[in-house]
């Protein structure tokens, strides 16, 4: 019904997407609404068909591949030309194009919901409808979602039947128009918050002078960069007088989880940024982040598909995690709300410290950044974990694909 109302009540062009098709039932209702509606519309059902069912945070329930069964559904019921399969996790989509309804479906625990509704939110035209299944209290995941997204006033619940809720956005949330796939530029309305970078730093003497350039030439004005040093070759004489930079020595060794944590603590913005000493990063970094997080109401950002490059060899990859069940963003990249690390601080590692706190049972709302063109991760023996191109998620790339700033500020 919802659907079905979407079709006829909103303007074309229409497209109605489904994340979570799994065997196909709620597919073949949603082609038939469509296929008697609106037939030069299409459903586009994004499913990776992996047979994991079930929320994330509970304990997954794997089954068997699902693309044939549903394939097989879609061919009895005469629909295979009125649904478009898509076999891919919500986040590898590149999608484009005004959204009427929008189900989700997918992994129910809080984590996933957020992902699969973020990655289509900006689509969704006013007044288009958004159902979310398994409003239930057997996932708590998906009601404290739900629950967070109307108490933002954008959304206006329409209808609860059974555990099926759905709501309207509302007219005033208007989408926003189609962006580049890359360079993403966005605005931020109202005064722009004082950002803080963290940098860790230990015996990186070579790479410390590039992270404060970058730093110093980015185009956010408002930015204050913290660094902490514990190494054995203290940097103090590479950091110049700059009111916006301050450099803190340890008197002894911490992990990067400690350092981290005693950054935040040290910082006076209301937002944090990861600035790595040894990588190479746009002028338009800080910005970028900030403004997709505070237009999106997440509480982190960052990259779920990472550039890697090693000088000494030439080479170059790109990397993401190859987990279903949690989403993945990249350390490095990190960008989120202070509120957000006092309520989970970093755990005390060296390793891993990022994927901890990114995973930890504090639910969060996760935006995965999809222009990976402003970052590239450098490959070197003083790695504090292992990178290597060779294991699973890493994907070689071809001389001149990563982004050709490298090579300016590499020489700089």
């Amino acid at each position: 019904a919802a659907c079905a109302r979407s079709l006829a009540e909103l303007p074309a062009p229409h497209a109605v997407v489904e994340v979570g098709s799994y065997c196909g039932r709620s597919t073949v209702v949603l082609g038939s609404v469509v296929q008697a509606l609106r037939p030069e519309a299409r459903v586009h059902a994004i499913d990776p068909h992996l047979g994991q069912v079930g929320a994330a945070d509970q304990g997954l329930q794997t089954g068997q591949p699902t693309l044939e069964r549903l394939q097989a559904n879609l061919k009895a019921n005469g629909l295979t030309d009125h649904v478009e399969v898509i076999r891919q996790c919500s986040y590898e989509v590149e999608w484009s194009g005004p959204i009427s309804f929008l189900l989700i479906d997918g992994l129910h625990d809080y984590g996933n919901v957020s992902r699969d509704f973020h990655c289509f939110e900006k689509w969704i035209v006013p007044g288009g409808l958004i159902a979310f299944h398994d409003y239930a209290e057997y996932y708590p995941g998906v009601r404290a979602f739900v629950d967070e997204l109307l108490a933002t006033g954008r959304y206006a619940r329409v209808h609860l039947a059974r555990s099926l809720m759905v709501v309207r956005k509302r007219p005033s949330a208007a989408v926003r128009p189609a962006a580049a796939p890359r360079r993403i530029e966005t605005v931020v309305r109202g005064p722009r918050p004082l950002v803080s970078c963290i940098m860790p730093t230990s015996d990186r003497r070579p790479f410390v002078p590039l992270a404060i350039r970058q730093f110093l030439g980015q185009d956010w004005p408002d930015a204050e960069l913290i660094v902490l040093d514990d190494g054995d070759d203290r940097v103090s004489d590479l950091i110049p007088e700059d009111p916006r930079i301050r450099y803190v020595p340890l008197d002894r060794k911490l992990t990067i989880g400690a350092k981290r944590n005693l950054a935040c603590d040290l910082t006076r913005g209301e937002i944090v940024l990861h600035w790595d000493d040894d990588d190479w990063m746009e002028e338009r970094r800080i910005r970028f982040q900030v403004e997709s997080l505070l237009e999106s109401a997440a509480d982190l950002c960052g990259l779920p598909r990472l550039y890697f490059h090693e000088p000494a060899s030439g080479r170059s990859w790109e990397y993401s995690c190859l987990r279903r069940d949690k989403m993945w963003l990249a350390g490095a990249t990190f960008c989120y709300r202070k509120s957000l690390w006092l309520g989970s601080p970093f755990p005390d590692t060296n390793v891993g410290e990022d994927v901890r706190f990114l995973w930890s049972d504090r639910p969060k709302n996760l935006l995965p950044l999809r222009d990976s063109s402003f970052y590239v991760a450098r490959i070197h023996p003083g790695n504090t974990g292992s990178k290597i191109g060779s294991g699973r998620g890493w994907r070689p790339l071809p001389d001149g694909v990563v982004p050709g700033f490298l090579g300016q500020v590499a020489r700089g």
